[in-house]
């Protein structure tokens, strides 16, 4: 397997854009190809994503981001094509209509069927975009896949954007984008794929464990038997705006995994309530972690030593936290660059900022299991 990049910053022209992708990957392509595309979502809105996905002889997926890098380039006004092209490999790209509590769980359903039927075989690996749904939230877009392929390991990210609630945000399907859609690229054949996973720096983390003492499904009520911000006052937090509590990631103990996993709060909602992207039973215990430039630079120099270590790859995936992007303002590229400047020529890569970061995570029982993340930065090697 090998991936060619292409891309484009021109971001007015259709025509010219497509032009210039298309010359980047005349020649190169083997029998079996698929597109990664990330991009500003201008480009959803002017139409040259739609242009791309009829005018390419392959299917595409992905999403909207705050900024990608390709070998030589990184720019937030960057279109991004990775293309995964290989003899000894299959792809299905394949999406789902607009999702909702009432019919994920079909479509999701449908979506692996066609997949199999295009492959023939039940596929080893996929690579998701997802969109952020107010009522439905990513675990249980996973479980329905775990149902469905067996638990075939799955990494991606959930769409991003510009505004603070990702309203602008879109995940990109073979036809055009949408805010609601799921696109997953099943992948079978000869791949090993390895994945890296790196979130708060241990120094970060507070040492008081607090428990979940009451929540409903995605909503946690209370914590030590007291709102969840008036916790965060116990322990020494000054919340209150937005702005005070997106740097305190909340480090949640599952029992099922060897490591906590990092969220970040989604909502406030009523009496004090917090609102995460996956459920959270009672009796869940958590650390709160703080993200700070110094520790963003600290994990991304963690992950950059996995990268470089060993035998190259065919190919990376490397995947921010997006808060990483602006927890570094102004200046916002600084993670970016050190790990392409690091990573250089040893491989492709595809870099992009994530809404939500999707990866496995090994079990206590030593199998992978399929976790959404934040504030984290995951990668790929194929």
């Amino acid at each position: 397997m090998k991936m060619i990049n292409a891309w484009t910053h021109e971001i007015d022209e259709i025509d010219d854009a497509i032009a210039e992708i298309e010359g980047l990957l005349e020649g190169k392509l083997a029998s079996n190809t698929v597109g990664i595309v990330t991009c500003h979502p201008d480009y959803i809105a002017n139409g040259i994503v739609a242009k791309l996905a009829e005018k390419l002889p392959f299917p595409i997926a992905g999403l909207t981001t705050n900024l990608s890098a390709a070998v030589g380039e990184i720019n937030p006004e960057l279109l991004h094509l990775a293309a995964l092209t290989a003899e000894d490999a299959s792809f299905a790209a394949e999406s789902t209509v607009d999702l909702n509590v009432e019919n994920y769980e079909e479509e999701i359903r449908n979506m692996v069927q066609r997949a199999k039927e295009r492959l023939g075989e039940t596929p080893k690996f996929g690579l998701i975009f997802s969109p952020v749904l107010p009522d439905l939230g990513v675990d249980a877009l996973l479980d329905a896949l775990d149902e469905e392929t067996g638990g075939i390991p799955l990494f991606g990210s959930v769409m991003a954007g510009f505004r603070s609630d990702f309203t602008d945000g879109r995940v990109i399907t073979g036809s055009g984008a949408s805010r609601s859609s799921l696109a997953v690229i099943f992948i079978t054949g000869n791949i090993e794929p390895r994945y890296y996973l790196h979130s708060i720096a241990n120094k970060n983390v507070r040492p008081q464990k607090a428990i979940v003492t009451e929540s409903d499904g995605y909503f946690v009520k209370s914590v030590n038997d007291m709102p969840f911000f008036d916790y965060l006052r116990s322990v020494g937090f000054d919340v209150k705006t937005q702005a005070d509590w997106s740097n305190l990631p909340v480090l949640f103990d599952f029992n099922n995994s060897d490591r906590a996993v990092a969220l970040g709060v989604y909502a406030v909602g009523e009496g004090g309530s917090v609102q995460f992207a996956r459920k959270i039973p009672e009796g869940t215990t958590f650390s709160i972690g703080v993200v700070d430039p110094e520790s963003i630079m600290t994990t991304g120099g963690a992950m950059v030593k996995d990268l470089t270590q060993g035998d190259a790859p065919n190919a990376f995936f490397i995947a921010p936290c997006v808060t990483r992007y602006f927890m570094l303002a102004p200046n916002s590229l600084e993670e970016a660059k050190y790990i392409v400047d690091a990573i250089g020529n040893q491989a492709p890569y595809a870099l992009f900022y994530s809404g939500g970061e999707i990866c496995p995570v090994t079990k206590k029982e030593g199998v992978l299991s399929n976790q959404l993340h934040n504030y984290s930065i995951i990668a790929l090697a194929l």
